[in-house]
């Protein structure tokens, strides 16, 4: 477990690592929370993304005209999740996957599912953002999968949505430039996200209460979850 606190005005640059856990748990699943009452969220997801894409890798067509098959250089995702609350003029953020000489890694390493037992922040309204570690470009380059919040009092889901949509950003940048090395490889200057996937980021995002998700696993659009309420 990662702890970021995040500048509101700023929250696409981390500030401070609060604190840090290392994972005794198998490869399927993310350790436990400290807190003791927490909530066994299960991320199941797509086995492509919401535009046809593999989730990691690429797919070569035949060269040779049918010489030669297509070849799936393809895997799962490699599932992390992020919880953002706001504390005070601040939002802090904290992260579920292991680290490995400071890389992020999944816990489910090349998995479409995985479960994370987090805290359940009773009371409170909070977000969960979902997505696919890829550090290739950089630790900010990982795919985004979904989002949604859990239910609080009605007037803190405005601004724990906006945070999280911050989050999201943090996260999953699409406005910065390819480090160097790529810039001259892939001969580009920036990635630009496509339309559809910018008015995904930007459209309401689905709130749960307590209780949901729990007898049948919610949709969202590029995963389905399902959370254990204890």
């Amino acid at each position: 477990m990662i702890r970021l606190a995040l500048n509101a005005m700023a929250a696409a640059s981390a500030i401070a690592v609060v604190a840090l856990q290392p994972s005794p748990a198998s490869a399927e699943t993310a350790p436990p929370s400290e807190a003791s009452q927490t909530i066994r969220l299960t991320v199941v997801a797509n086995e492509t993304t919401a535009y046809g894409t593999p989730w990691d890798g690429i797919r070569m067509g035949g060269i040779v005209g049918s010489l030669m098959p297509e070849l799936p250089l393809t895997s799962p995702p490699d599932l992390a999740v992020c919880l953002v609350a706001l504390e005070g003029e601040d939002t802090a953020m904290e992260c579920h996957h292991n680290l490995v000489d400071g890389t992020p890694v999944s816990f489910c390493h090349d998995a479409f599912e995985c479960s994370f037992d987090l805290p359940s922040r009773s009371g409170t309204a909070f977000g969960v953002v979902i997505y696919d570690i890829d550090t290739l470009l950089g630790d900010d380059r990982n795919d985004f999968v979904d989002a949604f919040l859990i239910a609080g009092p009605e007037g803190e889901i405005a601004a724990v949505e906006a945070a999280t949509r911050a989050a999201v950003q943090t996260l999953c940048r699409t406005d910065v430039e390819v480090p160097g090395t790529f810039r001259d490889r892939l001969k580009l200057d920036r990635l630009t996200i496509m339309p559809n996937e910018q008015k995904r980021r930007s459209s309401a995002m689905r709130v749960i209460k307590r209780g949901d998700c729990e007898a049948a696993a919610c949709r969202l659009t590029q995963s389905q979850v399902s959370i254990s309420w204890r």
